[in-house]
């Protein structure tokens, strides 16, 4: 089996995305029956970690950590992959307890920006007697509440990867999109152009 190796610049983070999820798909249609690691029927994988293939309340488990994944729902009748959100799957994330589960949680729904879109999460906030602000418990998750709006925020990891790309430079998540696919599309006719 010959495997080409291309340049990350070379390719836009869609671009990426929809060959990934080709062989995933791909490797669904091969696979027959999968069985999650517990003995269930697996029937969800994630796009952005290397878990294996896992049942519903494995894929929740295994990621208490990272409730930001895009998981993928395998359906049997039309023989391809559907989105899920882990919210969906019941997965709610536990605020001021290190993300232990709280004696008196506080539910919410909150939106978490990311570079593919918004993603709505279960929030249960702390609200024992000594617990810290909404907002400082969602900075201590390493997310930034929105000003004005604490039940919105961006995760660090997204405002650094902002700021690593366009330092200085004022850029809205439309205008972040489309300059990535324009930088695919330069470096594609570049490389061509040198032939």
């Amino acid at each position: 089996m010959n495997i080409m190796v291309l340049p990350r610049q070379c390719l836009s983070n869609r671009q990426i995305n929809q060959m990934y999820l080709a062989l995933n798909d791909q490797r669904w249609r091969e696979r027959g029956s999968a069985e999650c690691t517990c003995g269930q029927p697996a029937g969800y994988t994630c796009a952005e970690c290397n878990v294996p293939d896992l049942c519903r309340m494995c894929m929740v488990a295994a990621h208490l950590g990272s409730p930001l994944h895009k998981i993928r729902e395998w359906s049997e009748r039309a023989q391809s992959y559907t989105c899920v959100s882990l919210r969906e799957l019941g997965l709610r994330v536990s605020l001021g307890h290190g993300g232990a589960a709280c004696p008196r949680p506080h539910a919410h729904r909150m939106d978490a920006i990311t570079v593919t879109g918004i993603e709505t999460l279960a929030v249960d906030f702390c609200s024992c007697d000594r617990a810290a602000s909404d907002a400082d418990q969602i900075k201590g998750r390493g997310w930034w509440p929105l000003p004005g709006n604490y039940l919105s925020a961006i995760p660090l990891t997204v405002l650094r990867e902002i700021a690593d790309r366009d330092e200085g430079e004022d850029l809205d998540a439309e205008q972040f999109d489309s300059d990535e696919e324009s930088d695919a599309e330069s470096h594609a006719t570049d490389s061509s152009t040198s032939e």
